[in-house]
C-alpha cells in the first residue's frame, strides 16, 4: 500500500501528459495531490525543510532567470533579423546540402538549445532545413534530432538541479554525463545525416559527420573538465559548426568570410559565451565562495546579456520593448510550469516517497541497469523538459544507487541523458516541429491548413522513437558495464 501511494503522484503526471491535459494544469493536479498525501501518509518535518528549503529555493530562482533571460533574447534576435542573418551566413558557408544539413541539425540546433534551450534550438533550426530544401517530415525529425545535447540545454539548468537534489558534485556529474554522452551523440547525428539525404547518399558524408561528431565530444569533455558544465555544450556545438565549415573549405578551396552584419549578429551570443568563460575562469582559480557561483553562473550572464544585447545590435527601443514584453509573455508557462515541477520533486523528497520509490527500484537488483534508462526516458517523455525529470527522479534514484553501492554520479549521469534525450518524443516539441515546418514551406500562410498534420507527426514520432530506442539500448548496455566493473 505505501509503495503505491509513493507512486501515485508520478502515475498520476504521466497518465494525465498522455491524455493531453495541459502540462500546467497536470503539475498542478499532481502537486495538490502530493500535499495531501504529505498531510495524511508521508509526513514533513521541519527539520526536513530547513535542510531542502534553501536550496530548493535557490535552484528555482537560478532556472527561471534562465528561461526569462534566454527567451527575451532571442526574441530580441528574431525581432532584429539577427537569427535570419546568422541562418544565411551558414547556409552559404556550408557549399552543399549535406553539408549544410550536418551543420544545421548538429550545430545549429544543439547551439540555440544549449545556449537558450526550451525549444528555440526547434524555432531556428526548422526554418533554415525547409529553406535548404527538406520535406516537412525532415526538417521537423533533424531539428528534434538536434536535440542531442539535451543535459546542456539552456546552460545547463537540468544538471544544476539533479546536482543539488542528487547531492553530488556540480562538476563531477558534469564530467560523468560529457564522459557518456557520445553514444547519443553518435546515434542523433548518424540519424539526422539518414534522415537529411537517405541511406546511400549519407556513405559519402559519413567521414565529415564522424570528425564532427568526435570534435563535438572532445570539446565538451575537455571544457567540462575546464570549466564545468554551463559552456561544454555550447562550445561542443560551435566546434562541430566550425569543424564542417572548415572541411567545407578545404574541399571546395573557398576561404570563409564574414561581414560586419553577420558578425554583428552574433554579437550578443559573443558576448554571453566570453562573460560565462572569463568569469568561470576567474572562479576557477580564485576561491570566491558563494560570490563566485553566482558570478560564473549562466543566470546573471544572460541578464547582462538581454541587457546588453539591444546595444549590441543596434536595436530601436520600441523593437526592444515589444521583444522584451513577448518574451516574458512566453516565459512565463514555461518558468512556472517548470517551477511547480522542481516543487513535486522537492516534496518527493523531503516527505520520503522517494526513499519508499528508491527502496523498490533497488530491490531490482541487476534489473536496475535496466529500470533506471527506461524510467528516465519516461519521465522525459512526459514532462517534456529535463528540468523537470531532474527534479523527480533525481532523490529517490540517488538513494537506490547509493543503497545498491553504485556511484550516484554515474547513475544520475545516465538518468540526465536519457531523460533528456526523450524530451524530443515529448507531444508539446513534436507538435511545435511539425507546425514550424508546415509554416515555413507556405511562406503565404494558409488560415484553412491544420496546425499540425496527423501524417507528418506520425512519420516524425517514428523516426524520433525509433533513434531513441536505440539510444537505450546502448545506455542499458553502457550502464550495466559501468554498476557490474
Amino acid at each position: 500500500m505505501t509503495l503505491l501511494l509513493a507512486a501515485l503522484p508520478i502515475i498520476v503526471v504521466a497518465v494525465l501528459l498522455s491524455v493531453k491535459v495541459p502540462t500546467l494544469r497536470a503539475v498542478l493536479i499532481t502537486l495538490a495531490l502530493t500535499v495531501l498525501l504529505s498531510l495524511t501518509w508521508f509526513p514533513i518535518t521541519m527539520s526536513d525543510v530547513a535542510n531542502l528549503g534553501p536550496a530548493l529555493g535557490e535552484t528555482i530562482l537560478i532556472v527561471v532567470v534562465i528561461v526569462i533571460g534566454g527567451t527575451s533574447l532571442a526574441e530580441l534576435l528574431t525581432a532584429t533579423g539577427a537569427q535570419a542573418r546568422i541562418a544565411e551566413w551558414l547556409q552559404q558557408s556550408a557549399h552543399s546540402q549535406a553539408r549544410a544539413i550536418l551543420v544545421v541539425g548538429l550545430g545549429v540546433a544543439p547551439f540555440a538549445e544549449t545556449i537558450i534551450g526550451w525549444g528555440l534550438g526547434l524555432v531556428v533550426s526548422v526554418p533554415l532545413l525547409i529553406r535548404i530544401g527538406l520535406s516537412v517530415r525532415q526538417s521537423a525529425a533533424i531539428g528534434l534530432l538536434g536535440i542531442l545535447l539535451g543535459p546542456w540545454g539552456s546552460l545547463a539548468p537540468a544538471v544544476l538541479i539533479m546536482a543539488q537534489l542528487g547531492e553530488v558534485p556540480f562538476h563531477t556529474l558534469g564530467m560523468w554525463i560529457a564522459a557518456l554522452a557520445l553514444p547519443g551523440i553518435a546515434i542523433m547525428g548518424a540519424a539526422i545525416l539518414v534522415v537529411g539525404v537517405g541511406w546511400r547518399a549519407a556513405k559519402s558524408q559519413l567521414g565529415e559527420a564522424a570528425v564532427a561528431i568526435m570534435t563535438m565530444w572532445l570539446v565538451i569533455l575537455g571544457v567540462s573538465w575546464l570549466l564545468g558544465p554551463p559552456l561544454a555544450g555550447v562550445s561542443g556545438a560551435v566546434a562541430a559548426i566550425a569543424a564542417l565549415l572548415v572541411m567545407g573549405r578545404l574541399k571546395h578551396k573557398q576561404p570563409l568570410t564574414m561581414d560586419r552584419t553577420v558578425l554583428r549578429s552574433l554579437s550578443p551570443y559573443i558576448f554571453l559565451a566570453a562573460g560565462l568563460l572569463v568569469s568561470a575562469v576567474v572562479v576557477r582559480f580564485l576561491d570566491l565562495g558563494k560570490f563566485g557561483e553566482v558570478l560564473s553562473g549562466p543566470a546573471l550572464w544572460l541578464v547582462v546579456t538581454v541587457f546588453a544585447a539591444p546595444r549590441l545590435l543596434g536595436a530601436e527601443r520600441r523593437l526592444v520593448a515589444t521583444a522584451r514584453r513577448e518574451g516574458w509573455r512566453r516565459a512565463f508557462p514555461v518558468a512556472l510550469t517548470t517551477m511547480l515541477f522542481v516543487v513535486f520533486g522537492g516534496l518527493l523528497s523531503l516527505n520520503g516517497m522517494s526513499d519508499v520509490l528508491a527502496d523498490a527500484v533497488a530491490g531490482l537488483g541487476s534489473g536496475f541497469a535496466i529500470a533506471t534508462p527506461l524510467i528516465s526516458s519516461l519521465a522525459g517523455y512526459v514532462t517534456g523538459s529535463n528540468s523537470a525529470s531532474a527534479a523527480m527522479l533525481a532523490p529517490g534514484l540517488t538513494d537506490a544507487a547509493t543503497g545498491l553501492g553504485y556511484d550516484p554520479a554515474q547513475v544520475l549521469a545516465v538518468v540526465m541523458i536519457a531523460a533528456s534525450s526523450a524530451v524530443m518524443m515529448s507531444p508539446p516539441r513534436l507538435a511545435l516541429a511539425v507546425s514550424l515546418a508546415q509554416s515555413s514551406s507556405t511562406p503565404e500562410g494558409d488560415p484553412d491548413a491544420p496546425a499540425v498534420d496527423a501524417a507528418a507527426t506520425s512519420q516524425v514520432m517514428k523516426t524520433v522513437v525509433a533513434a531513441n530506442a536505440v539510444l537505450l539500448l546502448a545506455l542499458v548496455g553502457i550502464f550495466f558495464t559501468i554498476i557490474t566493473v
